[in-house]
């Protein structure tokens, strides 16, 4: 409604008065004050918002399985650099755990092998996050798997950082009371080390084998994955599971499946190309083609 001198009347919504905005367009300056300003006002409402966005989920998504993968092969190349004896390689297939010989590699190399499992435990941290912006993904046609899938891996992951606290523990006893005393104190104690206070480690450490799957039959029913990519999605929800254990070829292979996996998923997410991320929910009646099945 316009009034003499270049103005317009705009009734406030919910209010029975009338308030005055100039009629001029705002300029270039003045938009990001508007837009910063939305951000501390009570009253806006972002309907579509989601944890943790878009944009930190696409970033955990690529960059998680990276540093997965690269931890791993670190902790495969201290062992591997620790150029065990014919009789240190006899006793440690004798031992019933990998401990004992992530201990050697320690004390020969603690720099590499410090490195290798601050690695790891930076990679669960940030597919914490992945993990959840993945849920979201699928959740599209399969909101219970991918709910009950989501919250299994993070539980997983969630107890591989208290195995991390207590390979770091082992690592300073082998600094403080030597490499012999500090094996046989962790072979004595390996057990009550490794399943944690009333078993709640171990427990949700396992949860990555239940969220594989539940995950990868999400990810099939909402057309995120196909057959192939949800294989490589299961074996990595292998990956070994408990305190000090071996990084070989298999779990760097398991690594790699996960950069396969999720790198594809978190560039699309970048991109926005993914569906159901940001409209409500409607009937989609698209067929899919053959290799999207499979691939």
């Amino acid at each position: 409604m316009a009034e003499p001198g270049g103005c317009r009347i705009h009734a406030l919504p919910g209010a029975g008065s009338l308030r005055t905005m100039n009629a001029e367009p705002a300029t270039s300056h003045q938009m990001p004050v508007s837009a910063a300003a939305q951000l501390f006002d009570s009253r806006a409402r972002f309907p579509n918002a989601w944890f943790p966005g878009r944009v930190i989920g696409g970033i955990a998504l690529i960059l998680g399985p990276i540093l997965w993968s690269v931890g791993l092969t670190l902790r495969y190349a201290g062992l591997d650099a620790a150029a065990l004896k014919a009789n240190e390689r006899t006793w440690l297939a004798e031992q019933p755990f990998a401990a004992p010989g992530q201990l050697v590699a320690y004390a020969r190399n603690p720099n590499l092998v410090i490195a290798g499992y601050a690695t790891f435990a930076a990679a669960c941290v940030v597919l914490v996050f992945g993990m959840i912006g993945f849920a979201r993904v699928v959740a599209e046609r399969s909101k219970l798997l991918a709910q009950l899938g989501g919250v299994a891996v993070v539980a997983s992951l969630a107890g591989r950082l208290y195995f991390s606290g207590v390979e770091l523990t082992s690592f300073r006893l082998v600094d403080v009371i030597g490499l012999a005393a500090a094996t046989e104190f962790v072979m004595d104690s390996y057990v009550e080390l490794s399943y944690g206070l009333a078993y709640v480690p171990v427990v949700a450490s396992a949860g990555a084998l239940v969220g594989g799957v539940l995950l990868s039959v999400a990810a099939l029913r909402t057309g995120t994955l196909g057959i192939l990519r949800c294989v490589l999605l299961l074996a990595w929800a292998w990956t070994f599971l408990g305190v000090l254990k071996e990084s070989d070829v298999g779990s760097i292979q398991g690594g790699i499946a996960l950069c396969v996996v999720m790198v594809p998923v978190g560039i699309e997410l970048l991109r926005r190309r993914l569906t159901g991320l940001e409209e409500p929910s409607v009937p989609d009646d698209r067929r899919r083609e053959r290799t999207e099945w499979l691939w």
